[in-house]
């Protein structure tokens, strides 16, 4: 009969290089609390000779424990023969100046840190030791407290530089490994209180469930397989639905009303839409009982605001305390809260020249005096627009004129040379700087919407 030792190994082994998690030389740095999952984690890749650190952050919430496990961990790495690397976190502190719970500040703090010494060290990725186990409590606490599909498609094997290869393992057979292997790590004492929500699931519900059965954890694994292909599939769908739906303008992105309720399932697919901007699905109830009947209704999130319009629902970015940028005369790329600017300077001017300055705008370069300012527009502000033979008019009239909406008049741009008024963005551009059968030099700008 095998061993669980040799199994373990393989199955470790296989799944590393069936996955493309990393190749025996990459340079690894291993988060280790000190716990069975992450001593079996440091003893597995030292058996199959993965190039490794580790990694230790001391919270400092278990007064002495705290720096036994410190010291339980340094001793490992030393008996491993790897780097050692720790920090000690005033954690408390830390969670009470930022609003956080202690678990939620404890987590910023480890992958914040994590990443800097994965850099510093010039490693290629952190792993952590997360299991099937932890899987299954994960989706069961998303269950609990509401959630869709991507609430359901479990902890990723992957998530940019943080690599997870115990997942496919559950914490029975981590603990059957370090039994034969006849290893020692350290029992966190909180893991027996019912204080932290987990731990109540891990103590109470988990038992109830692991006895109606026995494979539990596999069996989540093999729906959680199936939750993210159905999320892969919701994807593909939204995003040919937002291509459909969604019009990107300068004054931000819009939507029809009508449109939006016809929508097969509307709060559903609205929610999985507009969530990418911040909005919640109370917001999108909301937004789909307001119809068209309340011009002017807004709802805020957190980034964005959601306004209706008309016979449509525009989304702006919420007002910001940026107010100008200086453009020097070899800048390529502006950015600003409404669009990003890509100037470029031609070398001989076309045929065919677009006179309004909607999509992009053409000035004579010879007539600007860098740098130029991008700035908001301000009250009293006028130019001499292109098509008005040389007569002023002010910008707020051209808004108006254009029908923006106030969300998007309250955005908009103008480009200056000196005191002049170049281009109200995305809108009209002046007389004064038309491109001419005179002109040598031609500075392009186009917009590209956020």
């Amino acid at each position: 009969m095998i061993s669980s030792i040799l199994c373990m190994e393989k199955l470790f082994s296989d799944y590393i290089k069936s996955a493309k998690l990393f190749e025996e030389q990459t340079p690894l740095l291993v988060a280790v609390s000190g716990g069975l999952d992450s001593v079996v984690l440091c003893y597995l890749l030292h058996k199959l000779a993965y190039s490794f650190q580790i990694a230790h952050c001391n919270f400092q919430l278990r007064n002495n424990e705290s720096e036994q496990d410190h010291g339980f961990v340094q001793g490992l790495a030393e008996h491993l023969a790897v780097p050692f690397h720790v920090i000690r976190f005033q954690t408390k502190d830390f969670a009470q100046q930022q609003g956080l719970s202690v678990q939620e500040a404890a987590r910023t703090l480890r992958y914040q840190w994590f990443e800097q010494t994965r850099r510093q060290h010039e490693l290629s990725f952190v792993l952590t030791a997360h299991h099937a186990t932890d899987n299954t409590e994960t989706l069961l606490l998303n269950l609990v407290r509401g959630t869709g599909l991507s609430g359901l498609h479990g902890i990723p094997p992957q998530n940019g530089q943080i690599i997870r290869p115990l997942l496919p393992f559950s914490r029975a057979q981590l603990l059957a490994y370090a039994q034969e292997k006849g290893l020692q790590w350290r029992e966190d004492s909180s893991n027996a209180s019912d204080y932290y929500t987990r731990n109540k699931i891990r103590h109470h519900v988990w038992p109830v469930l692991a006895s109606i059965n026995p494979n539990l954890d596999q069996t989540i694994a093999q729906n959680i397989a199936r939750f993210r292909a159905a999320e892969n599939l919701q994807n593909v769908f939204i995003g040919q639905l937002k291509k459909k739906l969604l019009q990107s303008t300068l004054e931000g992105w819009r939507f029809a009303v009508a449109e939006a309720a016809a929508l097969p399932e509307p709060a559903y697919v609205l929610y999985e839409i507009l969530r990418e901007w911040g909005f919640n699905a109370t917001q999108v109830h909301n937004l789909l009982q307001a119809g068209q009947g309340q011009a002017g209704k807004q709802f805020f999130s957190p980034t964005h605001t959601l306004s209706l319009v008309d016979s449509y629902w525009l989304i702006t970015p919420q007002i910001t305390d940026w107010e100008r940028v200086w453009i020097e005369e070899n800048t390529a790329i502006v950015h600003s809260p409404m669009a990003v600017l890509h100037l470029r300077f031609l070398p001989e001017i076309p045929p065919e020249i677009p006179r309004l300055g909607v999509e992009e705008i053409w000035l004579d370069a010879d007539k600007l005096r860098f740098p130029l300012l991008l700035r908001r527009w301000q009250i009293g502000d006028k130019l001499k627009p292109l098509g008005m033979a040389g007569r002023q008019k002010k910008v707020s009239d051209l808004l108006t004129d254009a029908k923006w909406s106030r969300p998007a008049k309250r955005q908009a741009l103008v480009l200056c040379n000196n005191d002049d008024i170049v281009w109200v963005v995305g809108l009209r551009g002046s007389e004064l700087y038309r491109v001419s059968a005179q002109t040598k030099r031609v500075l392009r700008i186009d917009i590209e919407y956020l």
